[in-house]
């Protein structure tokens, strides 16, 4: 009998591309997506899934105590913190999670936050979208390379964003 995997939300819409081998015929698991907005929806969906998967969807104490057959509750995401350790515990669940998922994204963003902030990029924005050119309104204009960039907090993404700092991950390409 095929195992019955829930996927219980996702966030992008290409996400199931990545998992679109799973339903191949020789699979022995079946995946199930639902747009779990409620405890009851991951109750409805899950309570005879093999293992379950989330992103954002909270798993309580209460849904644990309704899954029949579940006994792996995976979150693709750094963090445990939306699922209930205690409960799963109690009931033998493993849990998992992914520690480095979307450490680069987080890293890059917060680099593309940072260059904004220092090259005045809103306040130019506002400027243009007045209909108006006032750049002393950006003054002054530091130079990254004449900058210090300091972290606080170093978990995972902390050294990825000092690497990305240093140096971004654009691939430059000549002669185009």
């Amino acid at each position: 009998m095929p195992h019955k995997v829930l996927i219980t939300d996702y966030y992008y819409p290409t996400w199931m591309k990545s998992v679109g081998s799973s339903r191949r015929p020789a699979s022995k698991s079946v995946m199930e997506t639902g747009a779990c907005k409620t405890p009851e929806d991951v109750i409805a969906l899950g309570e005879e899934a093999d293992a379950i998967i989330t992103q954002f969807r909270p798993i309580t104490r209460g849904i644990i105590e309704r899954l029949r057959r579940c006994k792996v509750i995976v979150r693709y995401a750094i963090g445990v913190d939306t699922i209930d350790i205690p409960a799963a515990t109690n009931d033998a669940f493993m849990v998992a999670n992914v520690p480095d998922y979307c450490i680069a994204e987080v890293s890059d963003h917060a680099l593309a936050l940072i260059m904004a902030l220092v090259r005045k990029v809103k306040v130019m924005d506002a400027e243009v979208q007045r209909g108006t050119w006032a750049y002393r309104r950006a003054v002054p204009v530091r130079r990254l390379g004449e900058l210090t960039l300091g972290l606080i907090g170093f978990g995972h993404i902390g050294p990825g964003g000092r690497a990305e700092g240093a140096r971004p991950r654009l691939r430059p390409r000549l002669g185009v």
